[in-house]
């Protein structure tokens, strides 16, 4: 265990230093963690890493305005299912400027379909400067 967290120290050490994103995130108002789907973890690595990357750059963080009631594990569900299930379960709370630039920020993605429900959840509540940014893609079992 120790030797992953290690490497994913470094992993994310360099994709925060990277040129590309450095001039990225100088357009962003908001961090927005997407909520974890693990509840349960002890260490939540979107909390974690959203954290790191507001405290380097100097953005506003709130894990306050998205919220997921979604109870259940949806890796094996079929991608049209897993999207309706995630988009019922996310609230937006609308207490932001919705003229600010707002990342949605997740550590890995698998299908998309949770980036998608919460960028359609934002936009249907009236935000539509929205971007959005992940560490890494899930790797699919041959």
């Amino acid at each position: 265990m120790g030797n992953i967290c290690q490497f994913l120290i470094k992993f994310f050490d360099l994709v925060i230093n990277d040129a590309f994103f450095n001039k990225f995130i100088q357009i962003i108002d908001i961090i927005l963690p997407v909520p974890p789907s693990n509840k349960y973890r002890r260490i939540q690595p979107v909390l974690v890493c959203s954290q790191k990357i507001s405290e380097k750059y100097k953005k506003e963080l709130r894990s306050d305005i998205l919220s997921s009631a979604n109870k259940e594990e949806l890796k094996n569900v079929v991608m049209e299912k897993k999207y309706a299930k995630i988009k019922e379960a996310i609230k937006v709370d609308e207490k932001l400027d919705k003229t600010k630039n707002i990342l949605i920020f997740d550590d890995i993605f698998d299908s998309g379909s949770t980036l998608k429900a919460i960028t359609n959840a934002l936009k249907e509540t009236g935000y539509s400067n929205i971007y959005v940014f992940t560490l890494t893609k899930t790797r699919k079992a041959d």
